[in-house]
């Protein structure tokens, strides 16, 4: 932690160093720099430090006074935190009011929650999800973890009073106590982890964080009895060790586990919360070879302005596309990562360390003198502190809001955020095919044209029931392949909502129901959800077997057109317990003996559960289906996709990706269930346009 302002207060170097480490962790995560796809859990070795730090801070001044001296301890907190904060709060939502208007609600509210220190709760209540796979971070996404600090700082000084009044005023009881509840949050966290699905509510939730912070409380609880040790060389040289084995085992945690690891959420942050308490005791212990190490200036330079770096990384690295960083990850790495250590170092020179010192009053004018009792004078400062703070906002707005501009001029409408991502949207879909628009009368995206509504796309009721009556699409009859399904029902997930939504594909006639319609199809029936997969309920939402299920009992009897198995892939990948040919079953079955065209899933991204390698052992066992299913053919969409279809997310779609993608699934239906002769000999098809 920065070196303490008042005389006499024990300031250890290596604390920063550690800290330095933890924030440089977690900013190559946000920067995807390889061997660092666990570097999140850099929150959690902030977490040890912090409950190590505080709890040292209240134990001491109980035992000096008999009392916590709580008003003073959460000025103090006050101070070190709220200023940077609020400093980031502002510029983020000057830079969303200039230059992503369309966010500012859902900015608004990710705002308060962090100035209120509740941001985690508020993404869990709000079904928002940390691991966002689509769109990428957003500016504030990491803030969660400084509300679940400061609800500790508010919450354990509290239970510290009660424990040491009613457990004898002794550390020795205390700190049982303190493992019994380390522990049982590490219980709780591994209870609430599930395997295949999101799991924000473990990984935010206090009570499950808790236990990291603990296990720090734990060891300043222990510290005395370290101190007081009769083999001083054998315990110094047990820390060394200790200090040495827990950095290795943090090193390994970062370097093999990413945010999808089962790992983390079993025995990952345990391990890495002992770690750290063993790291941060050999660090601490006097003349340590490891803290001299770990105390060297470049470390601590870094890791006196962690707190600002952490509070900075996230909205310079989202304001840049991520498909823009990838493409030249060290050049814009460095660059991203030099910006931000310079608005952390202003922060820090402007913002932070005079309010600190100086308190908010004292900051808001010019000192003349250095206060006595500071540990470390300082020069004094020429400039008032709200001066200063105008132009490093102004900095701050300036840069990002023209990286975001320059982004959306470039982007256009291809962007995962712009449209039903799988993160944000949540209805599910019954429709027929649009009438076309007068002239003159072109349906805005969000409005209805015929019964077909953009971005929340119900006709019938809201449980995603199908409506009364169906009524057919204008029938063409134009030269090229004819099918012969007379009604088709498409079940989806996000890689389909473009294909049905205006603000993809302004013109209807590109739109999905129409070139189904062209082939010959009278009667379209959509069933598309973000997020969706054929097992997994997200937010307990309809998955593909209720859709399936629910046109069923309708009445329903034609044919079926599935894009399913992005999502199942991915969840396969993280634990899901379903195999993909049971996946594939589950539908089948459903189904029955009526004819089903299913595409073959791709993308574009290398690692992660989205990784193309996944995409290819579902695309397998889809193929291995064929020969159990007589009334199922395989479109190969993968064969046939480009990669300048795909948006920077490597999973959905282009406008001019979504429309060749309507327009290959209805002739591929066409060349599957011919309008004459039977369905074609071979399972696999192609929509023969190349």
């Amino acid at each position: 932690m920065p070196r303490p302002i008042r005389v006499g207060a024990r300031y250890v170097p290596a604390l920063d160093g550690i800290r330095a480490l933890a924030v440089l962790a977690v900013l190559g995560y946000h920067l995807a720099v390889p061997g660092l796809g666990g570097g999140l859990l850099g929150v959690g070795v902030f977490f040890t430090l912090s409950g190590y730090l505080i709890t040292q801070i209240l134990v001491d001044s109980w035992e000096e006074t008999g009392s916590f001296r709580l008003r003073r301890f959460w000025l103090a907190r006050a101070r070190r935190l709220l200023p940077a904060l609020a400093l980031v709060l502002v510029t983020v939502m000057s830079v969303t009011a200039l230059a992503d208007r369309p966010d500012l609600g859902k900015r608004w509210g990710e705002t308060w929650s962090a100035a209120l220190y509740v941001a985690n709760w508020h993404t869990i209540a709000h079904g928002q999800s940390y691991f966002a796979r689509f769109a990428g971070p957003g500016p504030l996404d990491h803030l969660w973890s400084l509300s679940v600090e400061e609800q500790f700082y508010v919450v354990w000084p509290l239970v510290l009073v009660v424990a040491m009044r009613l457990l004898r005023r002794g550390r020795r009881p205390v700190s049982r106590f303190t493992a019994l509840l380390a522990v049982a949050s590490f219980c709780l966290l591994a209870m609430l982890a599930t395997p295949g699905l999101d799991d924000t509510r473990a990984y935010e939730g206090t009570d499950t964080r808790a236990g990291g912070i603990l296990v720090g409380a734990l060891l300043a609880l222990a510290w005395p009895r370290l101190e007081r040790t009769r083999w001083p060389r054998l315990t110094s040289f047990g820390l060394q060790v200790g200090a040495l084995s827990g950095l290795g085992a943090i090193a390994w945690l970062v370097a093999e586990t990413d945010e999808y690891s089962r790992t983390i959420y079993t025995y990952g942050l345990p391990l890495l919360s002992l770690a750290t308490a063993a790291l941060v005791a050999g660090a601490a212990w006097p003349r340590s070879a490891v803290g001299w190490v770990l105390g060297l200036a470049p470390l601590r330079w870094v890791g006196e302005r962690s707190y600002g770096i952490y509070l900075w990384q996230l909205p310079v690295v989202s304001s840049v596309p991520v498909a823009t960083v990838a493409a030249h990850r060290w050049a814009w790495g460095a660059g991203l990562t030099a910006f931000t250590l310079l608005l952390a170092e202003l922060s820090w020179r402007w913002v932070e360390d005079p309010i600190r010192r100086l308190g908010f009053v004292g900051a808001l004018r010019r000192p003349r003198v250095v206060e006595p009792e500071e540990a470390e004078p300082r020069r004094r400062w020429h400039t008032a502190v709200p001066v200063r703070v105008v132009a490093l906002a102004s900095v701050g707005v300036l840069a990002l809001a023209s990286a975001r501009l320059a982004e959306r001029g470039s982007s256009g409408n291809d962007d995962p955020e712009a449209l039903l991502s799988a993160q944000s949207f949540s209805s599910t879909t019954t429709v027929t095919a649009p009438a076309r628009p007068r002239p003159g009368h072109a349906a805005p995206p969000g409005h209805q044209a015929g019964n077909h509504q953009a971005g929340n796309h119900q006709a019938g009721n809201r449980a995603g029931n199908p409506p009364d009556k169906h009524r057919p699409t204008r029938h063409q009859t134009p030269a090229g392949p004819r099918t012969s399904c007379r009604s088709d029902a498409h079940i989806g997930e996000s890689t389909s909502l473009g294909l049905v939504s205006p603000a993809y594909l302004p013109d209807p006639r590109t739109r999905l129901p129409e070139q189904l319609e062209r082939v010959g199809v009278r009667t379209v029936r959509t069933d598309i959800l973000g997020a969706r997969s054929i097992v997994e309920r997200w937010h307990d939402q309809p998955n593909a077997q209720d859709a399936v299920e629910a046109i069923r009992t309708s009445g329903y009897h034609g044919c079926w057109t599935i894009a399913m198995g992005t999502n199942d892939a991915a969840n396969q990948a993280v634990g899901g317990v379903y195999s993909y040919a049971q996946r594939i079953d589950l539908l089948m079955h459903r189904i029955g003996d009526q004819p089903v065209l299913w595409l073959t899933v791709k993308s574009l991204q290398s690692s992660g559960p989205y990784a193309d390698a996944n995409m290819l052992r579902f695309d397998d066992a889809l193929r291995a289906a064929c020969q159990r299913y007589p009334n199922l053919r395989i479109y190969d969409w993968r064969s046939e996709v480009r990669s300048s279809w795909f948006i920077s997310d490597g999973i959905h779609f282009t406008s001019a990706g979504y429309a060749e993608r309507a327009r290959r699934i209805a002739d591929a239906l066409a060349r599957a269930f011919p309008a004459h002769g039977g369905p074609s000999p071979g399972c696999l098809v192609t929509s023969g346009l190349g």
